[in-house]
């Protein structure tokens, strides 16, 4: 992080003040012109506001509104975005899960409005696209054991339905 030339920074615990102003011992009078530190940010998200993908498709920005009302944007890589992707589930779960007091029946349940299978590309594996009505989408591949496991669980349903 980069601060203005003559502004206190927080160093380590051995700093004395300068410029005969008393500081806290974790800061010092900044000479660089420039220094680098790490602090860590805990931001109460209120809202989304507003998404987009930068036109180079690398980074995803995130629109927020903090607690206080105030907005601020969480600017994410694609390879960050799809490890949230993979996360964010679970740790959606396990809130649900808490909130309700260790109730594992809870789940976040989004409704189908549309469903699309098609052949992977070069493999045996079928592409399963999934999409709710307000425009969440995700894709499984499926193998062929999948298949045959989800047959096998659909085919007792299916045959209870034709009676």
């Amino acid at each position: 992080m980069d601060v203005p030339f003559g502004l206190p920074v927080p160093v380590d615990s051995n700093s004395a003040p300068r410029r005969g102003i008393p500081l806290p011992s974790r800061w010092r009078w900044k000479t660089e012109m420039t220094v680098e530190f790490h602090m860590s940010k805990e931001i109460d998200v209120a809202s989304l506001t507003t998404c987009h993908v930068a036109p180079d498709g690398y980074y995803i920005h995130l629109n927020i509104e903090d607690a206080l009302g105030q907005p601020a944007t969480l600017r994410l890589t694609s390879a960050c975005v799809q490890q949230l992707v993979m996360t964010l589930p679970h740790l959606l779960s396990q809130a649900l899960k808490a909130q309700h007091h260790g109730d594992g029946s809870i789940r976040a349940v989004f409704p189908l409005s549309e469903w699309r299978l098609e052949a992977a590309a070069g493999s045996k594996d079928l592409i399963l696209s999934m999409m709710t009505p307000d425009g969440f989408e995700v894709a499984f591949s499926l193998s062929e054991p999948a298949i045959a496991q989800i047959t096998s669980a659909l085919s007792p349903i299916v045959k209870a339905n034709e009676r």
